[in-house]
């Protein structure tokens, strides 16, 4: 017997069952949950328990696929939100 697909939605945005790992789903809830303060790869290295380079490569991804945006200061204090989110000041 097949398995059903499972539907991820984030923000009124629906993924494909495998789109994206457990890790990202987990930090991805969290940040719905209403995750206080700024996400960087160091944070959420912590919460997904994996290397900041995991981090990076994760987040990338939800970047790119508009779930997560980049704050404007960049470099080594670079921070990510939800789309979306308040939190977010627009460049």
């Amino acid at each position: 017997m097949q398995k059903p697909h499972c539907i991820y939605v984030f923000s009124g945005l629906a993924l494909g069952a495998g789109a994206i790992n457990e890790r990202q789903r987990l930090v991805l809830n969290r940040l719905l949950d209403g995750f206080e303060g700024k996400l960087t790869t160091s944070k959420y290295a912590k919460l997904a328990k994996c290397s900041q380079d995991t981090a990076l490569r994760d987040i990338l991804p939800l970047v790119e696929r508009g779930l997560l945006v980049r704050n404007p200061a960049g470099r080594r204090s670079t921070s990510y939100a939800l789309a979306g989110s308040p939190v977010v000041a627009q460049p």
